[in-house]
């Protein structure tokens, strides 16, 4: 009967002590932890090297609140997130611990929970003389090709292309956009080449700098207020000339170009 007792009372010593067994393997595997923090993100971008790619890219700069250095990443690296170039942000973030990270990736995922806060940040006026930049090459070296030379501009102020084509001066779609640099001396870019913000000179010689990221977006290069005075107050065919000097993330010039606005 003892011998009964036990041998029937084996299976379940056995598969008690799989189950217990299994249970502290499953207790050992990393898992993901996800938390919300705040973050932060600048208004200025910067360049950065993508992961396995030689070329640089422009990036946004990101940070948790409160700590003092900003972190390079890409612009989609927040999912849900769109960022509006010239903007600072203060946000809460879904960040993901991975468990299992992949070898050659980040640690952490993030996920827009909401946005707190928006704030513009891009023009301030400073003083400024051309003949005292320093340029990586010759500052008639043509690195970047302006999507738009030569605008036009009515009495109530809307604005076209050389083609006729309406713009928008706060239009989030338009961008004086600049082609992919390139260089007589090198093959590939590097970041020295790579227009990350810029001095705007207007006729009367007055400059603001446009801080990283903003440099692209019209609105930024042409302040609304001028534009409407110049729309009613100038005579038909009269010129309106900006001056734009790209720099680089470490302010150097790379490149002298203009914008004009003409009354018609």
């Amino acid at each position: 009967m003892k011998t009964t007792t036990l041998r029937a009372a084996l299976p379940a010593v056995l598969l008690a002590g799989c189950l217990a067994f299994s249970s502290c393997l499953s207790d050992d595997t990393p898992k993901d932890k996800i938390e919300t923090i705040t973050m932060e993100v600048s208004s200025q971008t910067d360049v950065y090297y993508p992961w396995g790619s030689t070329l640089p890219e422009a990036c946004m700069l990101m940070r948790t609140q409160g700590a003092n250095a900003w972190q390079h990443t890409g612009f989609s690296t927040i999912h849900g997130f769109n960022y509006d170039l010239g903007n600072a942000y203060v946000l809460k973030v879904k960040r993901t611990t991975l468990g299992n990270p992949p070898a050659d990736g980040s640690q952490y995922t993030y996920e827009l929970d909401k946005e707190v806060s928006r704030k513009q940040e891009c023009t301030q006026a400073v003083a400024f003389d051309a003949s005292t930049l320093s340029y990586v090459a010759n500052a008639s070296t043509i690195f970047y090709t302006p999507a738009v030379k030569q605008l036009y501009v009515d009495s109530t102020g809307a604005i076209t292309d050389e083609s006729g084509n309406p713009l928008e001066l706060e239009s989030d779609t338009y961008h004086y956009e600049y082609a992919t640099p390139e260089s007589a001396n090198t093959t590939t870019p590097s970041a020295r080449y790579f227009a990350t913000g810029a001095y705007v000179v207007n006729e009367e010689g007055s400059a603001r700098l446009i801080p990283a990221g903003c440099t692209m977006r019209l609105r930024f290069i042409v302040p609304q207020a001028e534009l409407k005075a110049f729309a009613t107050s100038s005579a038909i065919k009269q010129t309106r000339v900006y001056t734009i000097y790209l720099l680089n993330s470490d302010k150097e010039g790379i490149q002298r170009v203009s914008l004009v606005l003409t009354r018609k």
